[in-house]
This record gives structure tokens, C-alpha cells and sequence, in this order.
């Protein structure tokens, strides 16, 4: 079980979000506290599972060949690593930082192997890890504002109407990394429960569809396309999911 007021770290861990400092202190925590350890495995898993249910887009070609290159060579001890500029703008470092020590301590924990052979899971995580810790994070969670956001970073933008009469309320916007899709996405709650939409451009190889419903061993997730967008809505509840999906459509 996860300590409560380790969980937000933990979510951070794994989105890049932490300083250097914070990324470290819960690096340690997880060496010592199986609960924790165990919580980070299942949030990796149930990203990689959601992720399973979405087309990958592939990992751009110098990305991938830089990521296979960083796991391929040979670690090298600090005292001998010969100075260098650094190559990353100040206000990028402490999130690329962070992403890095989540992903070692993903590796440490044996969360999932490191193969530089193929475009396989490790791979295409760490390709999202290292785009995800540059996506743009909102200053607000005012529901007006989340198009115009949407907008300006150049995502999808999937409307966010009021869904207050079924029983939603809106919880906030911003963007994440799915098998390789830059993702706007809407988060609702309903009786303490979570329902989280994602939202990218439709790719050339699916047309429009009705609402189609997929399952992870955790999660029940609804995909529809019309035409233009490809919507996801993923929760833990299949009828409230089903109730969010139709409150939604009805609403836009």
C-alpha cells in the first residue's frame, strides 16, 4: 500500500515533475518501503496498459537513436567523465533530471528491463519520459480557460463543457504523453471517483467510429474518433465511465 503522503510524489516520480532534491529524497523512500515500491510498479503498469489500447505513434528516429546509444554505453564513473557545457537550458534541467532518476529507479526495481533491441516497451517509455518532462503544465484549472490552453500549445482541444447535472464535476486540464501521442487531457470526478479523457489528433489509419470499449486488468477505457480527434475516457468504473462518455457526447 502507498504511504498517502508519499502518492503525489510518486505521481510526480513518474511525470518528471520533481526537482532534483525531491526526486532523490523519494528515490531513497522507495528503497526502503515495499508498499511504495509496489505502488510505483502498479502506476507504471497501469500507464503501460492504458497505452497498450492506443496506437503508438512511432519514436522519432534521432530520439531513438540517442535513447539505444545512452543504454548501450558503458557507465562511466563520474571522477573520470572528462567537463563539459551542459547542454540543457537552466529551466529544463530539474525535470529532465528528475525523469532520469524515475527511470532508473523504475530499472532498479526491476519495474521493466532495459533492452536497446526493438521498439518494445522500455523503449517507447522512455522516448514518452523524455518528451513528457518538456510538455507545457497549466497555471490554472479553470475549466474557461482549458480550450485556449489547448490551443496555444498546439494539442488537440477537446471541448469541456459543465457536466454538473450528471453528476461530474470538473477537476482540471493539461497535456501528457501516450504510446508517443501528445495528449490533451480533461479530468472529472464524480463521488470521489476520477474519470480522465485524452484527447489527440486522428491519425489517417481510422475513420470516424462510435464509442468502443476496451479493458485493462484495472481500468475500463471508452475510445471514440470523429474524424477529426480521437478521444479516450479511462476510469475504474465501467458504468460510470459509460455514464461520463454519455453525458459528454450529449454535451458537445
Amino acid at each position: 500500500m502507498i504511504c498517502p503522503e508519499r502518492e503525489p510524489a510518486l505521481n510526480g516520480l513518474i511525470d518528471g515533475e520533481l526537482t532534483a532534491a525531491e526526486a532523490r529524497e523519494i528515490a531513497a523512500h522507495l528503497a526502503s518501503c515495499p508498499g511504495c515500491a509496489a505502488g510505483l510498479a502498479g502506476l507504471l503498469a497501469l500507464r503501460a496498459e492504458i497505452a497498450a489500447l492506443a496506437p503508438p505513434e512511432p519514436t522519432p528516429a534521432e530520439l531513438r537513436s540517442r535513447i539505444v546509444s545512452a543504454i548501450a554505453a558503458p557507465a562511466v564513473p563520474l571522477q573520470q567523465r572528462p567537463p563539459r557545457r551542459p547542454v540543457l537550458r537552466a529551466a529544463r534541467r530539474p525535470a529532465a533530471l528528475a525523469v532520469g532518476l524515475a527511470l532508473a529507479a523504475a530499472v532498479a526495481l526491476g519495474i521493466f528491463a532495459v533492452t536497446p533491441s526493438g521498439e518494445g516497451p522500455t523503449l517507447r517509455a522512455l522516448a514518452d519520459a523524455a518528451i513528457r518532462s518538456d510538455l507545457p503544465r497549466p497555471l490554472t484549472v479553470a475549466r474557461d480557460a482549458a480550450t485556449a490552453w489547448f490551443v496555444r500549445h498546439q494539442l488537440a482541444a477537446p471541448p469541456a463543457p459543465g457536466l454538473g447535472r450528471a453528476g461530474f464535476r470538473f477537476a482540471g486540464f493539461g497535456a501528457d504523453l501516450v504510446a508517443g501521442h501528445r495528449a490533451a487531457v480533461l479530468t472529472y470526478r464524480r463521488h470521489g471517483e476520477g474519470l480522465s479523457l485524452f484527447a489527440w489528433p486522428a491519425g489517417a489509419g481510422e475513420g470516424p467510429h462510435p464509442p468502443r470499449t476496451g479493458r485493462t486488468r484495472t481500468m475500463t477505457v471508452i475510445y471514440w474518433n470523429d474524424g477529426r480527434t480521437e478521444f479516450w475516457a479511462v476510469g475504474t468504473r465501467p458504468g460510470t465511465v459509460a455514464a461520463f462518455v454519455a453525458a459528454y457526447r450529449g454535451a458537445v
